[in-house]
């Protein structure tokens, strides 16, 4: 469930009355898996009373903020509540991997999704060394996916998918399921045929 009202809330949602309103009705109707899309632009922005209860509304109910920040926010986050569950969209975007590394090592309960990364993962079409040993390291944390936010995104969707299939292709094979459905189907409890 993204948190914004309208195209204008992205600036100022985490202190909004409004928008707490607006979640917490929306959990209460709906079996929703995850908070966000949402937008952070600094640890700051991550300790306002609107956010703090977001966070314990996602928490309580066991389910994933879904944040695109760098990795300051992210940090942030995690110290408002125990068990609270982060999925970091883009691997924070422009993050290079040491950082997304770091982040990753220290807190198991972060997952990175990995759209708008492939140029960075695995620029000229060869995984660069320090994302491969990372995938690998952290198989069961990553999601591929393909962001469309915006309708042109949609045309684009088979080549989005193509740029992932090309780097997955060459990681070790239950690397590459791990990372193209297997982590997502677990993580928001899809069940997938066994045969």
């Amino acid at each position: 469930m993204r948190p914004y009202l309208s195209s204008s809330d992205v600036a100022d949602w985490f202190k909004r009355k409004e928008v707490l309103t607006y979640i917490e009705a929306r959990l209460d109707r709906a079996p929703y898996r995850a908070i966000g899309e949402f937008h952070l632009h600094s640890a700051d922005q991550a300790q306002t009373p609107e956010l703090h209860r977001i966070a314990e509304l996602a928490a309580d109910r066991g389910i994933h903020l879904h944040v695109h920040s760098g990795a300051e926010p992210v940090e942030a986050l995690l110290k408002l509540r125990p068990g609270l569950k982060i999925l970091w969209a883009h691997a924070g975007m422009s993050e290079p991997s040491n950082i997304v590394a770091a982040v990753l090592d220290r807190h198991e309960l972060v997952s990175a999704e990995l759209s708008f990364r492939a140029g960075d993962i695995a620029a000229g079409g060869t995984i660069e060394p320090a994302w491969r040993a990372l995938l690998i390291r952290h198989a069961n944390r990553f999601l591929i996916g393909s962001d469309t936010y915006i309708t042109s995104r949609w045309d684009e969707y088979p080549a989005l998918i193509a740029e992932h299939r090309a780097w997955l292709a060459s990681l070790p094979i239950a690397t590459a399921e791990a990372i193209a459905w297997r982590n997502a189907a677990r993580l928001f409890g899809v069940r997938w045929p066994t045969n």
